[in-house]
């Protein structure tokens, strides 16, 4: 059932904080982490380390984006507030500690599945630390390879997923199955396609295809099937969210919570709301 919740409180002076520094009375200093994931690529992640009794939130990105989002330092400062751990990997996308977003005309190879795979990892590095909580937060298609990477996860420790405006991918004149041909082929030839927010993105056919493949039926699909609670916190204002794909959600069994206002959770007036939903599952959740 799709809930209605309504914004309370203001909090602009979270917008101020930086992406390496939790300021503020009790605030923790982010650590910088890095893993090897391999191939000599190595991943970067900030680390907010909260109580050892409390869950940890593994935050996932948007597409192609890195960790200064406004929303993450919020988060962060929320969330230690109650000694909650944050883990902020940013994904590599083939790029050695990558800390900056990625253009969508830069050349991609990269994949979804690769993604995936980084994300893993990044779980793999939390249960090794000891945490035996942790819930997956995705900011928009972060929110999508979330609800992926919890389908492939066997651990317990991951309790649940929380998708931020997880919004409906634009139509997509591609055609899948020529793509899935020269992916499956190997080809290397570089092609220009609108991926996601993308309306020229770069890459050869396995990097295109992996991204347009994982469309909205495979999402309700994965949240159908998801062993773990799923929830999506939406904007009432927000026209990439309409009420059918808010209903096509909530059919396939996420709880939908929707902040009536709200057009875009960069708004400090509807960020608060934000935050304390996040807070709000983690206690039910978490």
């Amino acid at each position: 059932m799709i809930k209605r919740l309504f914004a309370t409180g203001k909090i602009a002076a979270l917008l101020a904080l930086s992406c390496l520094l939790v300021q503020g009375a009790g605030a923790s200093l982010a650590q910088t982490v890095l893993l090897n994931l391999g191939d000599g690529v190595h991943g970067r992640a900030q680390y907010h380390a909260g109580r050892s009794d409390r869950p940890v939130v593994l935050f996932v990105h948007d597409f192609l984006a890195a960790p200064s989002a406004p929303v993450v330092d919020a988060l962060a400062r929320r969330l230690d507030r109650d000694g909650v751990a944050l883990l902020v990997p940013t994904l590599s996308l083939g790029i050695v500690a990558r800390r900056d977003p990625l253009a969508c005309e830069a050349i991609h190879t990269h994949i979804f599945e690769q993604d995936l795979v980084e994300l893993r990892q990044w779980v793999d590095w939390l249960l090794g630390k000891g945490r035996t909580r942790i819930v997956l937060v995705g900011l928009r298609y972060g929110g999508w390879q979330a609800v992926a990477l919890a389908g492939q996860l066997l651990s317990p420790a991951v309790q649940a997923v929380i998708m931020i405006s997880p919004q409906t991918p634009p139509p997509s004149d591609a055609d899948l199955p020529a793509l899935r041909s020269a992916a499956a082929a190997g080809a290397r030839d570089l092609m220009r396609q609108p991926v996601w927010h993308c309306p020229s993105y770069v890459g050869p056919a396995d990097s295109i295809y992996s991204y347009v493949n994982w469309d909205a039926a495979k999402l309700m699909q994965a949240v159908k099937r998801s062993t773990v609670a799923v929830r999506a916190i939406v904007g009432g204002r927000d026209k990439r969210l309409d009420a059918g794909w808010r209903t096509r959600l909530d059919e396939a069994g996420a709880l939908v919570q929707l902040v009536p206002d709200a057009t875009s959770f960069r708004d400090p007036r509807h960020l608060g709301s934000l935050l304390e939903l996040i807070v709000a599952s983690l206690i039910i959740e978490g």
